[in-house]
């Protein structure tokens, strides 16, 4: 496996991770309690790192495709 198709998939498990625990955070029944907001919290964060992630898969795929040419 090149080092570019390792680095594909690690950003794609990390996305897929990350939207996992978003899903399991978000509807937990402490995300809306008082101090334990910190699951709402984290879940969102983790939503938005994982739509980060999507985002530099693809630009890194676009700039080895580049690179290749």
């Amino acid at each position: 496996m090149s080092l570019k198709a390792f680095h594909i998939f690690f950003v794609t498990l990390a996305s897929s991770l990350a939207f996992a625990f978003a899903g399991w955070a978000l509807p937990s029944p402490l995300a809306g309690a008082g101090a334990r907001g910190g699951y709402f919290t984290m879940g969102v964060l983790s939503l938005v790192l994982g739509v980060g992630l999507i985002v530099y898969g693809f630009w890194f795929w676009k700039k080895m495709k580049r690179l290749a040419a």
